[in-house]
């Protein structure tokens, strides 16, 4: 891969970085903090949407005060030119790469899987074979040989497989563990079978009471109709007998209620007549107080129309007699203010006179104004000319100091980033520290853990010689076993025997017979202490031999446990020495601050002073910039000038004169105003006498009439009861009219007939009544006792019906739950059948796991393979790039045990120098192996923690590399454009990073 150029947009510092790559060396220089390695990052993230350190996060990435960043990376391999686009934020995510200006992917999964496959490597391998970060470069030669080992087989992958080792052990454990439980389920099946056994004979006994059961459910069934049929027959006879007497008491009912309604209707008859009598008798009286109402109503729409007339006239007189007070009054005031006189247009002269007087006196006392500010800005220009003269010693002072601590805050700015650092440097030393202990306290029982891992290979040791004690005690049992079967067979065939040998067949007596039974006997007892023994043995190997199975399961389960101890332990020695790069760092760095230590006192002591000069600076500047501002000549001119116009006038007499004139002025207009509102009132009050002039006839009507009315409603008074009476006797007739329905006339008429109608009702429902008690007489007879006794005997039946159903219902259930409960049997006896050929699938599986694991993944197997087949190209390569070195040496070699030699001298007995190349060429020849296509290497800060001895030599070693064709080195340090091909000068301008020439 070569690398052409990388454009990044708000990424860390870099706001707009633009920068082209040519081949050869190419060395970025910088301070620290101004972005050098943040280029790397960019081009890192480019790549593999990583940072290059795990857990960052995107908004530490973005710049300062934006919200999204971009990166575009240009390069070369194979003839091919592809481009990569990066972007995050809050304006959405950005992946595209291009091959030959043409799209090729544009999600972060495709590109990702894209440049893993150009580039033929991960991210991982990336950053430990290409991408060198700072204090790197000679770590490897540092590290013990077993350390070398385990780094270099992670570059090559090899970690995967001692993963995946170990995980495949915990896999078969787990299958082992299941294997073990499958064989303990398998012991069921014997039970199982004697538990269907018993449950069938259950049911079937069952299904024998359920038959007896529904035979008996027929018969009660049976007598349960017979009752029912006979009380339905009674029932009816019920109904029809509670039917007539209901009919009978709602005939009663209504005869009841018809004689009442009767009641009612003669009481109303005797109502009507009583009121039609009083009609009669208040007749008159009624008719008179009608005539008068109306005739009232008549006046009062008069008296009505003359109300407004009346009103107005009443009005009109009061504001009459306003006017003429108002006259008089203005007449007097007329006699006083105007005793002359004098007429309006006379007046109106006067006015105007003053008017005129008053506006010169105003024109004069502008000038007058205009004069006193003219003053005041001629005094105010001879201050400023005094605090010039007495303010520039002060004004001078502030400047010189000014320019000193201008200088001085850029060196602040220096002493303040210097502080920054050593800041972020004490935070990463904490954090560290942090987990540091974390991770200490994680390691608490790394040691035990290691040493039972260790201890495995004698477990399993001791668990397979167990076994086999095992398999040959089993054979012994099985022996014993026979033997004593075998011994009892022959004394069952001894005892049923007549005087026969069941061995050999000869003759023999009962003594003979007796002795023999007797040696049986003995010998029985005999094996039977032996076998006894075997067996306890035999459990005591079996128990030993689960204990060393559960210590070897639990050893497997520690395995994952203990790989990320391990990784956790290879994570502390890398923090351990992060600790002590960034602690000399730090003692580095306090040396540069204590440089710069007085310089806050000597800014603090200026500003001070420059403080107290300020204000002094400040007057100055302002009186300078006044006289520039202010014509003095002009100012003179236009004195004299206001000085001819004003002449010996001053305010005082201006005011006095000017308060005399506007007096006689409001006195005119005193007068002017009294003179036209008499005009005004003369002209109303004439107007007014014609009005009630013309309304006082219509006013005078409206007393008459309403005399005339209070007379009437007297005379209506009289005539207020029997009206009242007639009204009332009215009111009751016509709601009789409205029950009714029939004109007030006939009301009398109407009642009757309707008294007439309910009589014969009366008797049709009295004849009604005599026939149903005819009809009940003539029920047949119907006994309410024996009626009750069908009743409770139905109900009996009923409830035994009830009970033998429940019985049936009870065995039903008991036989579907005993059905299911076999089912359930007969499908775990079908399962556990199954699990037979699922053991022998497991067992055969575990196996082939095993073989696995040892032959393919096991150190000796792939792992072992993949060293032997890299470690020889990774010395052909590092001799390679070593011999372009020019060094006095002809050969680096890589150990078995992974120690390396030079030219059979140990690595740590050559120079500092010679060490550099070595690690140098031995780094490099790790990143050719790794990357077939290794074109580019980038090396960050590799000078560091460098005196400058070994600066130099480092760059002789960067000069004589000819097998890569880009190498980049990122460094603070300016000699090391000594050996550049291309130079790229970067710096910090504000928050900015910015590439100079």
């Amino acid at each position: 891969m070569i690398i052409k150029a990388i454009n990044i947009r708000n990424f860390r510092s870099h706001k707009n970085t633009q920068i082209s790559f040519d081949k050869g060396i190419t060395t970025i220089i910088g301070h620290n903090g101004s972005g050098k390695s943040s280029i790397f990052e960019a081009m890192n993230y480019a790549l593999y949407a990583r940072g290059s350190v795990s857990n960052v996060n995107i908004d530490d990435l973005i710049k300062r005060g934006t919200n999204q960043f971009l990166i575009e990376l240009l390069f070369e391999i194979g003839g091919n030119t592809y481009k990569v686009v990066r972007g995050r934020g809050k304006g959405g995510n950005i992946d595209r790469l291009y091959i030959n200006n043409s799209l090729y992917a544009e999600t972060n999964s495709e590109v990702n899987n894209k440049i893993k496959e150009i580039l033929g490597i991960d991210h991982k391998v990336f950053l430990n074979a290409i991408y060198i970060k700072q204090g790197e470069i000679n770590s490897l030669i540092n590290l013990r040989p077993a350390e070398r080992k385990r780094l270099i087989g992670t570059l090559l992958g090899i970690e995967r497989y001692e993963k995946v080792w170990g995980e495949m052990g915990n896999a078969i454990g787990e299958f082992s563990r299941k294997l073990e439980y499958i064989k303990g389920e398998l012991k069921q099946i014997d039970d199982i079978k004697d538990n269907i056994k018993h449950i069938k004979e259950e049911i079937d006994e069952k299904e024998k009471e359920l038959k007896i059961l529904k035979n008996n459910y027929i018969h009660i069934e049976k007598l349960k109709k017979e009752k029912e049929e006979e009380l339905k027959q009674y029932d009816k006879k019920e109904k029809e007998f509670n039917d007539l007497n209901n009919i009978l008491r709602e005939t009663e009912h209504k005869i009841e209620s018809l004689k009442n309604e009767i009641d009612n209707l003669k009481n109303d008859i005797k109502d009507i007549k009583y009121k039609n009598k009083i009609l009669m008798e208040n007749n008159e009286g009624y008719n008179k107080y009608i005539e008068i109402e109306k005739e009232l109503n008549e006046l009062s729409n008069k008296i009505e129309s003359y109300k407004k007339y009346y009103d107005k006239f009443n009005k009109l007189n009061g504001k009459k007699e306003t006017l003429e007070d108002n006259l008089k009054k203005i007449n007097e005031n007329l006699k006083n203010l105007n005793p002359e006189n004098k007429d309006i247009d006379t007046i109106n002269k006067d006015i105007e006179s003053i008017k005129g007087e008053l506006e010169k006196l105003h024109n004069i006392m502008e000038k007058l104004m205009e004069l006193t500010e003219l003053n005041k800005k001629l005094d105010e220009l001879n201050k400023n000319k005094e605090e010039i003269d007495k303010n520039k010693k002060y004004y001078e002072e502030y400047i010189d100091i000014a320019k000193k601590l201008d200088e001085l805050s850029k060196k602040l700015v220096v002493f303040e980033k210097l502080k920054e650092k050593k800041k972020n440097i004490n935070s990463q030393i904490d954090s560290l520290k942090k987990k540091k202990e974390e991770l200490l306290k994680d390691l608490t029982n790394f040691d035990e853990i290691e040493k039972k891992i260790n201890a495995e290979n004698e477990l399993v040791k001791e668990h397979d010689d167990l076994t086999e004690k095992i398999t040959n005690l089993t054979k012994l049992i099985t022996e014993k076993d026979t033997k004593i079967k075998q011994i009892k067979d022959a004394i069952k065939k001894l005892e049923e025997t007549d005087n026969k040998c069941p061995v050999c067949q000869s003759d023999i007596d009962e003594n003979k017979k007796a002795e023999l039974l007797n040696t049986y006997h003995s010998n029985i007892e005999k094996e039977l202490k032996q076998l006894k023994k075997l067996e306890k043995k035999y459990n005591d190997y079996n128990t030993k031999s689960k204990e060393l199975n559960n210590n070897i399961n639990k050893i497997n389960k520690l395995k994952a446990k203990y790989g990320k101890l391990k990784e956790k332990k290879d994570n502390l020695d890398n923090i351990n020495k992060d600790l002590d790069n960034y602690i000399n760092e730090l003692y580095e760095l306090r040396k540069e601050i204590s440089r710069y230590e007085n310089i806050e006192k000597e800014i603090k002591d200026l500003e001070k002073k420059k403080d107290y000069l300020e204000k002094y600076y400040n007057k100055y500047n302002f009186c300078v910039e006044y006289l520039k501002n202010t014509n003095e000549k002009e100012l003179l001119n236009n004195k004299n000038n206001l000085l001819k116009i004003i002449g010996n006038y001053d305010k005082t007499k201006v005011n006095n004169k000017e308060k005399e004139l506007n007096n006689n002025l409001e006195k005119l207009k005193d007068i002017l105003r009294l003179i036209n509102d008499k005009i005004n009132k003369e002209e109303e009050l004439k107007n007014i006498s014609k009005e009630i002039e013309k309304i006082q006839k219509k006013a005078e009507n409206y007393i008459e009439l309403n005399r005339k009315k209070s007379e009437m409603e007297k005379e209506m008074e009289l005539y207020k009861e029997p009206y009242n009476t007639y009204k009332n006797a009215i009111a009751v007739l016509e709601n009789y009219s409205k029950k009714y329905k029939t004109d007030i006339n006939k009301l009398e008429n109407t009642v009757n007939e309707i008294i007439t109608d309910k009589n014969e009702e009366l008797n049709t429902l009295n004849n009604s009544k005599n026939n149903i008690l005819e009809k009940i007489d003539n029920l047949d007879y119907y006994d309410k006792t024996y009626h009750d006794k069908l009743k409770e005997n139905y109900e009996k039946i009923s409830n035994k019906l009830n009970d033998a159903n429940n019985k049936i219902v009870e065995v039903k259930s008991y036989l579907n739950s005993k059905t299911e409960l076999l089912q359930n049997y007969v499908n775990n006896l079908n399962k556990l059948l199954n699990k037979e050929k699922e053991k022998e699938r497991l067992e055969k599986y575990i196996d082939y796991l095993k073989d696995i694991r040892e032959n393919v993944f096991s150190k000796n197997g792939f792992q072992q393979y993949l060293r032997e087949k890299y470690i020889p190209l990774i010395q052909k390569y590092t001799n390679e790039i070593f011999n372009e070195f020019e060094l006095p040496y002809s050969h680096i070699q890589i150990k078995n045990d992974y120690d390396i030699i030079v030219d059979e001298l140990p690595v740590k007995t050559l120079s500092g120098g010679e060490q550099i190349a070595v690690s140098l060429a031995l780094r490099l020849g790790i990143s050719k192996a790794v990357c077939n296509n290794l074109q580019c290497i980038i090396l960050d800060e590799p000078t560091a923690f460098l005196d400058e001895d070994r600066r130099k030599k480092l760059l002789n070693v960067f000069g004589n590399i000819k097998t890569i064709s880009q190498v980049f080195v990122i460094s603070h340090h300016n000699e090391l454009e000594q050996v550049a091909n291309n130079i790229i000068n970067i710096k910090k301008i504000g928050e900015d990073s910015v590439i100079y020439d």
